[in-house]
């Protein structure tokens, strides 16, 4: 599961082999969150409320690159890092 960016607390993965719809998974405190891409929206699990906010602002902002993450993953290739929030 690579790691595609951290940040306060929470860390953004795409898991190998995933399943569609194309989405994330952010592992905060113990919880293991799925994030579609798009949308981007929580699909399974839930987070702190200011983190939540984080992370979707984070993923609306970034989606293009989170889109071509997921499709390198498809392709047996590694997703690369994504920048967090400036």
């Amino acid at each position: 599961m690579p790691e595609l960016c951290r940040f306060r607390g929470a860390v953004i993965y795409i898991y190998v082999d995933d399943h569609n719809p194309p989405h994330f998974h952010v592992l905060h405190g113990g919880r293991d969150v799925e994030v579609g891409i798009t949308p981007v929206r929580i699909i399974v699990g839930s987070l702190p409320r200011h983190i939540e906010r984080l992370v979707l602002e984070w993923a609306r902002v970034r989606q293009q690159e989170l889109l071509a993450a997921w499709d390198r993953m498809q392709n047996d290739e590694p997703p690369g890092k994504i920048a967090p929030l400036d």
